[in-house]
């Protein structure tokens, strides 16, 4: 499953374009020279999968900030992980930035103390700290999960976070990435809802001769703060919760097989975040949208990285 690329996107005088016009997370905005470091990372990523045989993914503006963000964070306060200190995940971080794809995120901490402290106008020592954080994840090996997550099939963008500071005479440098999977061209619709509202999420599914096979929503209660002590204490984190809200199967889902465009209705009836999983599968055909059928999501590209914020 794979989408056509526009040729202006290997060009980093469009990369630029976008990083002046986004106005999402403007504190977290890379210079330019830092925005050519970023690029260059992504062709080192790329080396990587095309020696097994994926295809390239392309940069991400909005997923770099969302990056950004996390490598700040954790940095000024010390810690490595996956949560922050709100206690947020990474696709909630996505999504309250306005992000609706799904993400999958790689972390990458380096301490070092006695050496001179790291700039973040020094982008040369910048992309030497990513190259050895990409080859860190590249070491584990197949079965790695940040290995894994490098070279996954169906990631076709990637955000690059980075920042460095010193603090007590550490120098922390962390490295994020975040690797988006988009398939689908989302609608217009906010990411906020009042309880007891009703709630339409809808958009077109833009892979080829692919279509809406299910869809899962996730609750969890807003989050509790996390100490940096807790964040480095935990190393993966699950995309997902114990508590589904809701399950859609084919026959439960408005999908149109002729323009690809699906509808889904929901309802939120507490407070919380409402995280959807909306699982794609090849060949529309074969999708059993007119009555139940025996079915399963092994091996399915979830696409959604939606996150609805209830209250």
């Amino acid at each position: 499953m794979c989408l056509s690329l526009q040729a202006e996107e290997n060009d980093s005088a469009y990369y630029l374009k976008q990083n002046e016009d986004l106005k999402t997370l403007e504190q977290f905005k890379d210079s330019p020279e830092m925005i050519n470091a970023k690029l260059k990372e992504v062709e080192n990523i790329n080396f990587y999968r095309s020696h097994i045989n994926k295809r390239p993914v392309k940069f991400d503006i909005l997923a770099s900030r969302v990056a950004n963000m996390q490598c700040y964070d954790a940095a000024v306060n010390g810690y490595m992980g996956h949560w922050d200190m709100n206690g947020f995940k990474p696709y909630i971080r996505y999504s309250l930035a306005g992000g609706k794809d799904h993400v999958s995120e790689n972390a990458s901490g380096q301490y070092e103390i006695g050496m001179a402290a790291p700039v973040m106008e020094d982008t040369d020592r910048a992309l030497d700290y990513m190259k050895t954080g990409l080859k860190e994840f590249m070491s584990e090996g197949p079965g790695g999960g940040h290995y894994e997550n490098v070279i996954n099939v169906y990631h076709n963008y990637v955000g690059i976070g980075y920042f460095c500071t010193n603090i007590g005479g550490t120098n922390q440098i962390r490295y994020y990435e975040e690797y988006i999977d988009r398939y689908i061209e989302w609608d217009d619709f906010p990411l906020t809802c009042g309880t007891g509202n009703k709630f339409l999420i809808s958009g077109r599914v833009n892979a080829k001769d692919a279509g809406v096979f299910a869809v899962i929503v996730f609750f969890e209660n807003f989050p509790r703060k996390m100490s940096p002590s807790e964040i480095s204490a935990i190393s993966t984190y699950p995309d997902y919760t114990s508590n589904v809200y809701r399950q859609l199967w084919p026959w439960n889902i408005d999908f149109d097989s002729d323009s690809q465009r699906f509808k889904i209705p929901l309802k939120f009836d507490k407070p919380g975040f409402y995280y959807l999983h909306v699982m794609l599968k090849k060949g529309i055909s074969s999708i059993p949208y007119n009555k139940p059928a025996s079915v399963s999501t092994e091996g399915l590209v979830n696409a959604s990285g939606v996150v609805i914020q209830v209250r």
